[in-house]
């Protein structure tokens, strides 16, 4: 019986919660964030709705070192998810967004590996099925971007460049400046629609200083193509 990438992963995203439950050890010490508490309760830079994950406390550090102005109403400082968790509880409005964004940056930071049982141990961990999942988005992505070469062909066609070269920026690999810089410097020459197995969104196609570049678009979050 063939089984959809939607329903594989759906299985996997079953096991790997009920994995996590079992593995009261794992939790999000390892990955960190840049908080401020102005009025007594905790804000998440850059924003409440998107915070920021980084791989490690000095990653963390420098980032509020930079946005802790002087005469600013706010002082920024690095906490561990973990702790920020801990700290405003489950029933705070933001705890599935923080952990989510925290999951996020965790799958995105696991190496590729063609054997989900990396141990081989006969079982598939946390982190092997973190890994299993982000294979599967990495397939997906790659047909997007299939789709999004054969659609700007003619735009492109001019160009040194004539297609994508595959490298992809998010808001989880790259900083909120360097992607606002991106839709700044984007001209869009197309626009298509575009559906995955798991997803149904748009492709805009054009260049950014003359190279070929291209945006994922699905339900506001954008994956930028080059």
């Amino acid at each position: 019986m063939k089984i959809k990438r939607g329903r594989l992963q759906q299985i996997i995203q079953e096991e790997l919660k009920r994995v996590l439950k079992e593995e009261s050890n794992l939790d999000y010490k390892e990955v960190f964030m840049v908080v401020a508490k102005p009025y007594g309760k905790l804000e998440f830079w850059p924003n409440m709705l998107n915070p920021r994950i980084y791989d490690n406390d000095d990653d963390a550090g420098q980032v509020a070192s930079s946005q802790n102005k002087p005469g600013a109403s706010r002082t920024w400082f690095p906490l561990s998810v973990s702790d920020v968790l801990t700290q405003i509880g489950s029933g705070h409005d933001q705890y599935g967004i923080l952990v989510t964004a925290a999951q996020m940056h965790l799958d995105k930071r696991a190496a590729s590996d063609s054997d989900p049982d990396i141990d081989n141990d006969g079982s598939l961990g946390p982190e092997e099925l973190r890994r299993l999942a982000n294979n599967l988005e990495k397939s997906e992505i790659e047909g997007v971007i299939a789709a999004a070469n054969a659609a700007g062909a003619e735009s492109w066609q001019s160009l040194k460049n004539k297609e994508l070269s595959g490298a992809i920026d998010d808001e989880n690999t790259a900083d909120l400046d360097d992607l606002d810089a991106l839709a700044k410097a984007f001209k869009v020459s197309k626009t298509i629609n575009h559906e995955t197995e798991d997803a149904s969104g748009t492709i805009q196609i054009g260049t950014i200083n003359g190279e070929p570049t291209a945006t994922w678009n699905v339900m506001g979050h954008t994956t930028w193509m080059r």
